[in-house]
């Protein structure tokens, strides 16, 4: 009776006696400037949805509040969609 042991790094297969091991490859997606973090200890894996904070001098576009890793291993998102720089009359924020 074949039997399966699996965990997030590797799946071992049992069947007749025989032991198969195929070892899987988190795919995940880097997080790009100007996105700072993923809140809430979300990981940049394919298929997860996750909020995210801004490099300072950035704001969150409210209109999108998550960003899903794509099986592309990129985001549903433009990183400068969702984090659009500040303007100060007319000029783009600076850091000193």
């Amino acid at each position: 009776m074949p039997f399966t042991v699996q965990d997030t790094k590797c799946l071992l297969i049992f069947v007749d006696n025989v032991f198969s091991v195929y070892v899987a490859v988190e795919e995940r997606c880097p997080i790009l400037y100007p996105v700072n973090h993923l809140l809430n200890n979300c990981q940049p894996l394919v298929g997860n949805e996750c909020e995210y904070a801004c490099t300072e001098g950035f704001q969150k576009n409210m209109t999108v509040q998550k960003i899903k890793c794509l099986p592309t291993r990129g985001w549903s998102h433009d990183a400068f969609e969702v984090c659009k720089q500040f303007e100060i009359q007319g000029e783009f924020a600076t850091r000193s």
